[in-house]
């Protein structure tokens, strides 16, 4: 058991130094792998390729924001600025967050997560995703977030 952990553990620090910093996804990231929602990184990284259109959009490839993270008002956050603010037509205001990479906007999701008090013991997707929709981290009905990242599952 512990060597099958040490060798997971020397897997995803292998990997780590192998990609481009501004790559790592949420299934190679050490910060999600040593936090306390490891448990989650299939399901954060099926999030996260949902959330950027699998890392195509223009919130992850302009500004590395691949989880779709609007600008907090409370929570403490990590980026490095914000985009310009983006009104409908009911006048709803949104400004997303900008991050150096990828592991960056992990980072914060992570911050988001323990703002949150996101819970730890979970045990599948389902109630990921209805956790997720608890905390109000997505808008949309739950039966169409679930199906999104179990796309990527």
């Amino acid at each position: 058991m512990l060597l099958n952990w040490l060798l997971g553990v020397l897997s995803v620090y292998a990997l780590f130094l192998t990609a481009k910093k501004n790559d790592i996804k949420p299934e190679y990231s050490l910060a999600l792998f040593f936090s306390e929602y490891a448990n989650y990184m299939g399901y954060i990284g099926a999030m996260a390729r949902h959330e950027s259109g699998n890392y195509t959009n223009k919130l992850s490839k302009d500004y590395n924001n691949i989880f779709s993270m609007t600008t907090p008002f409370q929570r403490p956050q990590i980026s490095t600025g914000k985009t310009k603010r983006v009104c409908n037509i009911d006048n709803q205001c949104t400004q997303w967050q900008i991050y150096n990479s990828y592991s960056q906007a992990i980072e914060d999701l992570i911050l988001w997560l323990d703002y949150n008090k996101f819970p730890t013991d979970l045990k599948t997707v389902d109630q990921f995703v209805i956790e997720l929709k608890n905390k109000r981290y997505f808008t949309a009905p739950i039966s169409e977030y679930l199906l999104g990242v179990k796309k990527f599952l």
